[in-house]
């Protein structure tokens, strides 16, 4: 019966009211500073849209408008797409619309950028 019965009966003491007011403030004072999250969506989402694969400046234009992204980037991220499809890396119509949506320069470093339309950062899933 020693200090293990004495940790046991102070982990289910009841909670003190200074203590529950405490917690009241501090919940409420964190979600009154919290502020509205505010994104730069050019069009609305659409699940079922999908970018030009044909020509470049179609997709380029189309991402741009849809999606906002750097026109610099969707160049290089479409000359990948079709080295892909040269090498059959990709099959299907749900691999192409996932590779073409996803912003890569948006997950890697400053310093890794130019490695990443250059094939030696892996694009796939599988590493």
């Amino acid at each position: 019966m020693g200090a293990h019965s004495v940790r046991l009966a102070e982990a289910s003491a009841p909670l003190d009211r200074r203590h529950f007011i405490a917690g009241i403030l501090a919940a409420c004072t964190a979600g009154s500073l919290a502020k509205p999250a505010h994104a730069n969506v050019p069009v609305a989402y659409d699940w079922n849209a999908a970018p030009p694969t044909d020509p470049k400046s179609d997709f380029i234009s189309w991402m741009t408008k849809n999606r906002g992204e750097d026109p610099a980037f969707l160049g290089q991220r479409w000359d990948r797409f079709k080295q892909l499809l040269a090498s059959r890396d990709i099959w299907d119509k749900r691999d192409v619309r996932a590779y073409l949506l996803t912003p890569r320069e948006e997950f890697v470093t400053k310093q890794n950028l130019g490695a990443l339309t250059s094939g030696t950062i892996s694009t796939s899933a599988t590493g």
